[in-house]
């Protein structure tokens, strides 16, 4: 298992208070880590805002590689799950 998929593991079996913020940036990484730029149309408003909130996050990191999304990850769990 590599370091991302236990990371990934950790946050969700620890389940965290996150703020919307860090919500977004776990997810984004999460996203492009695990399926490079995102390729989905943007979700219109009758999708609500949790939809539009996680294509945004998503976007905001196209160009990075799905590697350099990994080690963010990996990185930022670390630090919210004090390790």
């Amino acid at each position: 298992m590599s370091d991302f998929e236990t990371y990934a593991q950790k946050i969700r079996d620890a389940k965290p208070e996150l703020s919307n913020e860090q919500k977004s940036e776990v997810y984004g990484l999460f996203k492009q880590a695990k399926e490079g730029d995102n390729s989905v149309e943007k979700p219109g408003m009758l999708s609500g805002f949790e939809a539009r909130g996680k294509w945004d996050a998503w976007e905001a990191k196209k160009g990075m590689s799905k590697e350099e999304a990994a080690a963010a990850y990996v990185t930022l769990v670390k630090g919210i799950l004090g390790e």
